[in-house]
């Protein structure tokens, strides 16, 4: 991951897209590839996860801070809730480091299957 600063313009557009390509990504990775084809699908992914589970809970994090800090949201057992289920989630999104990393070698060193499985559906991303 290339770093970045608070210099560069982030947009909606640009968490859609990322939100989108994920999205893209799960589809495909229904329609059962072979082996070789899902691990090199997910190796940018996994191989980045340091950094992406890093970045996730961090935002998780922020967005606590901000809630915190934040003079007109007010301090009552709502917003003191959802303060503690974003740290939660951001713990929680902390432990998913080494089993990302794990499910790309065992992808890596299983036998590649032959053909694409039967899903029932057209094969196509939506």
């Amino acid at each position: 991951m290339t770093d970045l600063t608070c210099d560069d313009a982030l947009t909606t557009e640009d968490i859609h897209r990322a939100v989108h390509s994920l999205a893209r990504l799960t589809a495909h990775l229904r329609t059962s590839p072979d082996n070789t084809e899902a691990a090199a699908l997910l190796a940018p992914l996994v191989h980045a996860a340091p950094d992406v589970v890093d970045t996730l809970a961090q935002v998780l994090r922020e967005v606590s801070r901000l809630l915190t800090q934040h003079a007109d949201a007010p301090q009552d057992t709502t917003v003191t809730g959802l303060i503690r289920e974003y740290l939660e989630a951001a713990t929680a999104v902390d432990q998913l480091r080494n089993p990302l990393s794990k499910t790309l070698r065992l992808l890596e060193q299983t036998p590649i299957r032959t053909g694409h499985a039967d899903t029932g559906g057209s094969g196509t991303c939506r």
